[in-house]
């Protein structure tokens, strides 16, 4: 795999005072894949994160043809507002993601394109909520993205 591509725009998403703690789980990631290439799902220890645990989700990158996501472990916060994913596929969960800008951002963070995805989720007995999404790559050889890391932020609409 090529290295990691980080947006000019995701650079400046970071470095944002109200995003800090997205800057603090891109260095988390940054600091746990130091020399060796991309980190992987061993190095990441929960203690070391504790106050993040909340909005940090894992999902499987399953190969073949499409590439499926499966949700390995979903925080408390997110869970709360979007549902129990955790087991789930994100095309089980989300039917017909692999068309949208759901379904690309997790595809191009497999390729090693990171970046934040704003959206809105729009629900029919409730307030919209719009989140901010960064997903970084996993990799058990440092080199095959095999899982994604995930941070959500949510605001009400």
């Amino acid at each position: 795999m090529r290295p990691v591509e980080v947006t000019p725009e995701l650079r400046e998403f970071l470095h944002r005072p109200e995003n800090r703690t997205f800057l603090e789980f891109h260095e988390y990631w940054q600091r746990k894949g130091a020399g060796k290439g991309l980190p992987a799902r061993a190095d990441i220890d929960p203690v070391d994160i504790p106050h993040l645990l909340a909005n940090v989700f894992l999902i499987d990158v399953v190969g073949g043809s499409p590439q499926r996501f499966h949700f390995r472990l979903v925080g408390t916060r997110i869970t709360e507002l979007e549902g129990e994913m955790t087991n789930k596929y994100l095309d089980e969960f989300v039917p017909g993601a692999a068309g949208t800008a759901m379904g690309r951002h997790y595809e191009d963070t497999a390729a090693g394109r990171i970046y934040v995805r704003r959206e809105t989720l729009h629900w029919r007995e409730r307030e919209h909520v719009t989140y901010e999404v960064l997903l970084l790559p996993l990799s058990s050889d440092g080199q095959t993205v095999d899982k994604l890391f995930g941070f959500a932020r949510y605001h009400a609409g």
